[in-house]
């Protein structure tokens, strides 16, 4: 099933619809369990910098809900290294739209992150 994603995204270079139909796609089997660690993996691994290329507000609005929900899947070292890291990035964003992406799905990131570390929760909060 992961190959129709990459064959999605690899139409996907100048096509802005088609990254947004790949992530809702790929959120949606994230979040139902259809895909697992391995395809969260790839996708964070080998589409994410091709999506963030050249990216507009309503791909960062699908990116990091689809990146939220793949975490469940993924390693707390990916989740720290990459999904925070793009949701701290998207938290500073000149575009409202977008920092209010962050704040409606600030409560899924919080979850993921480890209880004992309060420099990320401390940032969260700032945030808020």
């Amino acid at each position: 099933m992961f190959e129709v994603v990459q064959l999605v995204m690899e139409d996907a270079d100048h096509n802005e619809g088609a990254k947004i139909a790949a992530m809702m796609i790929v959120e949606r089997f994230a979040e139902n369990d259809i895909f697992g660690e391995n395809e969260c993996r790839k996708f964070v691994e080998i589409h994410l910098d091709e999506i963030q290329r050249g990216m507009l507000f309503k791909i960062k609005k699908f990116l990091l809900p689809t990146l939220l929900a793949c975490s469940k899947h993924l390693a707390q070292s990916i989740f720290e290294s990459t999904i925070y890291y793009t949701f701290m990035k998207f938290a500073l964003d000149d575009i409202w739209g977008v920092r209010k992406v962050c704040l409606e799905r600030l409560h899924d990131l919080v979850k993921k992150i480890n209880p004992n570390d309060s420099l990320k929760l401390r940032q969260c909060l700032d945030f808020l």
